[in-house]
């Protein structure tokens, strides 16, 4: 995926993000799980950005550090906010439209799945050491 189809991914995941989480939170009356993830997308794009066929190690390893920050710092923020009244804004979305919820969790995890098909198929750069010897070379 070059870095054009990249960007675009991230315009248009961060677009469904912040459809998702005005949505979903029901101007206040609604769960917040989905605008957490707001907060600490930026580092997420910047990870998927970050990734391309030959990124070197250093690059993939700050993407995984970047995107696990987004994780940690989504649940260190939501749990409070939304364990106070024991997840019932959530529980009220869910149970009075489970398909727009369903539908919202899907487009979240679809984009981390990308994310981690992205990381998964990065290359680091090919080493002198790994390149085979033709027979015409002598050892």
């Amino acid at each position: 995926m070059n870095f054009v189809y990249r960007l675009l991914f991230v315009v248009l995941y961060l677009a469904g993000c912040f459809y998702i989480a005005i949505r979903m939170s029901g101007g206040g009356h609604g769960t917040l799980i989905f605008v957490v993830p707001l907060l600490t997308l930026l580092a997420f794009s910047a990870a998927i950005l970050m990734l391309k066929p030959a990124a070197k190690p250093i690059a993939r390893i700050l993407a995984v550090v970047l995107v696990l920050f987004h994780y940690l710092a989504t649940l260190l923020i939501t749990y409070p906010v939304e364990s106070g009244d024991g997840f019932a804004h959530t529980f009220t979305v869910l149970k009075y439209s489970p398909i727009s919820f369903a539908l919202a969790t899907v487009w979240y995890l679809t984009g981390n799945a990308v994310f981690w098909k992205l990381l998964l198929r990065t290359r680091t750069e090919p080493s002198t050491a790994a390149t085979p010897i033709h027979r015409s070379q002598k050892i």
